[in-house]
């Protein structure tokens, strides 16, 4: 079967390479041969590049976000990043799951102990949870990603960094798109931008609806990403940014036990359907920005934001299997940055302070078969975080640089029980938390530079987390703590006379009181957590980027992963020495990419993800597999008309696999089923000013 399989790729390879042996033909002129440009970077909060800057930190371009893709999951546009794991991207009521280096993979839905951010607003809140369902990927133009412990910089819950770029607009434009694809895909895309004077404004909404490939998986969602900017003066700039979406629909087909799963991958589990297992959100958000360059050498930013989040969702039970949940969200930044010399050396500084509240008011009712029935529970649950944070950064000697940040967080969590039948479950937690982090770089060259940094991550439980008594009552669930780690990391990364950008990272964790994810007999489906010991991951990252003439590359990256329990017994058993679950030891990505001046572009890429442990004894385990996807499509400009096609195929040899993995579900239903072949076509048309 494996063989037959390879033997497939590789006469798939050969189709692709005689598709683009013309190409490559009109490209062995010297003179067409490409560089790789320098990558400027602002994740790590002090503006560097990618190469001088002393942590594992990889960027996704605009060709990921929006050519030839579906745009329905960020998980299109981030396979290529070594140490990220990214699952459930076809099931659209629980969110995609996204870890970095193990960190994430508790989430029973959407993204925990990852920082978000849109252009350079939280999208995480301060408890740590992130969704992505009001994220449209052709409102973006990149993402940095920091694989690894940033509470130094961005505070709780910060295992790793995802942000976003949204769109530039220089000239005044506006696109029409239409993509079809299988299982009732259907997206609708409005987007345009202008540019007049000091004033530029950009704006994208989209309508995506689809069937799903399993029953009881329909989607229905309007997004809108939208901002204005204003350069009052060279050095003075205010930016208004509003973003919202409603998602009527999102239902959620549940996870099956091994024997459904192979047999009968389509259908979704009976009681997701008798309940109708599902979500319906409304989101918005508006964010301003300021921005003053005092001198060349000084600058001050402000930054606010609110965000409204009301969300309904059905679970498949009846005990409370209803939550009905209103979220406010705002906060206020403020950071004056330094850029000159300290003792003759070039120096930066960055001083700042965050201020965030969140506050939940969640509300639980009886499922009956759909309907909503009695309450069961209501409470607010208030979360506070007040930071202080300072980032330097010295060129000790030419060669050499150092970074070094320290950081206060002041957190206050707090739930007010509002539900008094049975009996007053108020309470109240503080944490008050120092995160350091270090990093030396040194640059032999541009072929070589060699990084080496230690850092911390304090991540307290989610207020959803919290809020998930075992009890079956309300407040917080009182055994549950923070979990915490140190890292470190070594790391090697350069360009090569400008073709080939690589990079290769080793790091070791050593974390305490790990927050894992369980599931009771009373509660089928419904998720509860616990601190389960403590941990060691160590891991290896590679990846290159290979450009061989301007517009075809090869790109590839590696993941060795060994994440073991150091202690943990669970009453009668002894997990010690057991592998954590959710996180596969071998993932790699390989991908042909091209993409010329005429506007000709296509993919050819193969993801590979080893075998998963579903469950912290590990005695399930769930088989690696490898997914085939090609896309291609052209952009052709007609004066100021641009019109382009595009196709794609995922899953292009019909591979079975599993989406999403649920960690130690009751039942043994663990198994998501992954889509199978399926594909996408569209037109995009742009028409564009002078």
């Amino acid at each position: 079967m494996t063989n037959n399989y390879f033997l497939k790729i590789t006469c798939f390879c050969l189709f692709i390479s005689c598709a683009f042996s013309k190409i490559l033909l009109a490209q062995t002129d010297t003179s067409q041969v490409a560089t790789l440009d320098t990558i400027q970077v602002t994740a790590s909060r002090l503006p560097s590049t990618e190469l001088l800057t002393p942590y594992a930190l990889s960027v996704v371009d605009k060709f990921y976000l929006q050519t030839g893709q579906r745009q329905l999951s960020i998980n299109e546009a981030l396979q290529n990043v070594p140490g990220l794991l990214a699952l459930n991207p076809d099931n659209f009521a629980q969110d995609l799951r996204v870890s970095i280096r193990g960190f994430g993979t508790r989430s029973a839905f959407g993204i925990r102990g990852i920082k978000l951010l849109v252009d350079g607003l939280p999208e995480s809140t301060p408890d740590g949870q992130a969704q992505v369902d009001n994220l449209d990927l052709g409102a973006f133009q990149r993402v940095e990603v920091i694989r690894g412990s940033s509470a130094g910089l961005y505070g709780n819950a910060a295992g790793g960094v995802l942000s976003f770029t949204s769109e530039s607009v220089t000239q005044p434009f506006v696109e029409l798109g239409y993509t079809a694809g299988s299982f009732g895909l259907q997206r609708y895309q409005l987007k345009g931008g202008v540019q007049k004077g000091k004033i530029s404004g950009f704006a994208q909404v989209s309508h995506t609806q689809t069937n799903g490939y399993r029953s009881q998986s329909r989607l229905e969602t309007t997004q809108l990403y939208s901002y204005i900017k204003a350069d009052f003066t060279p050095k003075t700039q205010l930016k208004l940014i509003y973003n919202y979406v409603f998602s009527p629909i999102a239902d959620d087909p549940g996870a099956l036990n091994r024997t459904d799963a192979t047999q009968t991958p389509i259908e979704a589990r009976t009681q997701n359907v008798t309940f109708d297992g599902g979500e319906s959100v409304e989101q918005g958000k508006v964010g301003l920005i300021f921005n003053h360059q005092f001198t060349e050498r000084q600058q001050l930013t402000v930054k606010s934001f609110f965000i409204n989040r009301s969300f309904d969702n059905r679970l498949p039970f009846q005990r409370g299997g209803i939550v009905k949940l209103n979220r406010n969200f705002y906060g206020l930044g403020a950071q004056y940055q330094y850029q000159g010399k300290i003792l003759s050396l070039p120096y930066q500084l960055k001083l700042g302070v965050d201020i965030e509240q969140q506050q939940d008011n969640r509300e639980r009712f009886d499922n009956l078969d759909g309907i909503r029935g009695s309450k069961t529970l209501d409470q607010r649950e208030l979360f506070t975080n007040t930071a202080v944070y300072l980032l330097q950064a010295l060129q000790i000697t030419p060669k050499l640089k150092l970074n070094a940040s320290i950081r206060y967080d002041a957190l206050q969590l707090e739930a007010q029980d509002q539900f008094l039948n049975d009996g007053n479950d108020s309470g109240n937690r503080s944490y008050q938390v120092w995160n350091p982090s270090i990093g030396l770089l040194y640059n032999f060259s541009r072929l070589a530079n060699v990084y080496i940094n230690i850092s911390t991550s304090f991540e307290t439980p989610t207020l959803n987390e919290l809020s998930a008594n075992p009890s079956g009552g309300g407040g917080f669930n009182p055994d549950l703590n923070p979990q915490t780690a140190i890292s470190y990391e070594l790391g090697l990364k350069g360009l090569i006379i400008k073709r080939l950008r690589y990079s290769a990272a080793i790091f070791y964790i050593d974390l305490q009181n790990e927050l894992l994810p369980f599931e009771l007999a009373a509660f089928p489906q419904r998720t509860f957590f616990n601190n389960v010991g403590n941990s060691t991951r160590q891991g290896l990252e590679v990846s290159l980027d290979y450009r061989f003439f301007k517009g075809l590359h090869l790109l590839g990256s590696y993941t060795f992963s060994r994440f073991v329990f150091d202690n943990f017994p669970d009453g009668s058993d002894d997990f010690s020495g057991k592998v954590l679950p959710g996180v596969p030891a071998h993932m790699g990505y390989a991908e042909l990419r091209y993409q010329d001046k005429q506007g000709w572009f296509g993919s050819f890429n193969v993801r590979f993800n080893g075998s998963i442990f579903a469950t912290n004894a590990n005695d399930v385990e769930d088989p690696g597999y490898q997914l085939v996807n090609f896309r291609m499509g052209w952009e052709k400009r007609f004066n100021h008309f641009t019109l382009a096609p595009f196709f794609g195929i995922n899953n292009l040899f019909n591979m079975r696999y599993t989406a999403n993995l649920r960690i130690n579900a009751f039942g043994a239903r663990y198994f998501e089923p992954g889509m199978p072949i399926n594909f996408q076509a569209g037109v995009k048309v742009r028409f564009q000013g002078r």
